[in-house]
């Protein structure tokens, strides 16, 4: 039985079919998002270093870290996650471009910009990992998720992980939001789903990555006078907006896309 299943979209290609003007604002959220981490996690830096492992050498991949020294997931690796399972979710190319930006053809800015996901202590540990079971499959229009823990192959290497058990905080901030796009920003978060497990990272079918959605708060910023100030925004009716115009598809997909490995 393979390890990863398929979710059919109508493209993989990003593309916008009418450009909305990123010019006004009509509105702002700030969203403040925290994850706990269910496995090990690993986001290479691309830097890697020679290690003595039970008198043999082997290679050590090194975390991605900021500039403050802590490893951290990056804002971009978030967006990239977050953004594939939206697309699972919709099944909509259209409509995922128009929200995280689109190249092809034309050019269009995300309406959604994402922080590092920060643990709470610059903790790291060393564990071992193995070579990627083949075959990598793809499928011409759909995105791959794994599903089951690939088989252990030849030994490869460490990675350096930000620890299993370990939380993460972040944010997001969006502009000019329809509710339903807010509601699915969250729901492609894990958020309003049972028993979520997002999945980012090295490693995910060796179990690496697995992150547990803990607590959503979503602020609407707005201009009194001169003054920006933040409203706490109910999360339940964008979420269930959301839900209910892609209900069949949540029903069919949500196990495969938020599936522990």
């Amino acid at each position: 039985m393979s390890y990863y299943d398929f979710v059919p979209v109508d493209s993989t290609f990003r593309e916008v079919e009418k450009i909305e003007s990123r010019e006004k604002f009509k509105n702002i959220f700030l969203i403040e998002t925290s994850f706990k981490l269910k496995s090990d996690l690993h986001i290479s830096s691309g830097d890697k270093r020679l290690v003595s492992k039970g008198g043999h050498y082997s290679i050590l991949l090194l975390h991605y870290r900021n500039s403050e020294g802590f490893p951290v997931i990056p804002g971009s690796s978030f967006k990239g996650a977050v953004s594939t399972n939206f697309l699972a979710l919709t099944g909509k190319s259209k409509m995922t471009a128009n929200l995280f930006g689109a190249t092809k053809d034309t050019a269009v800015i995300s309406k959604v910009f994402f922080s590092d996901l920060k643990p709470e202590k610059k903790d790291v540990k060393e564990v071992q990992f193995f070579r990627q079971w083949s075959p990598r499959r793809s499928k011409k229009g759909h995105v791959k998720f794994y599903v089951k823990r690939a088989p252990k192959t030849k030994e490869h290497g460490f990675l350096e992980c930000i620890p299993s058990g370990s939380t993460v905080r972040g944010k997001v901030i969006a502009y000019n939001l329809d509710e339903i796009e807010l509601g699915g920003l969250l729901v492609a978060m894990g958020f309003g789903i049972e028993n979520a497990i997002f999945k980012i990272g090295y490693g995910k079918p060796q179990g690496f990555g697995q992150m547990q959605p803990l607590d959503v708060k979503v602020h609407e910023v707005k201009l009194e006078g001169f003054e920006f100030k933040k409203e706490l925004k109910d999360i339940d009716s964008p979420i269930g907006i959301f839900k209910k115009e892609f209900d069949e598809r949540i029903s069919r997909f949500a196990k495969i896309i938020f599936a522990g490995v």
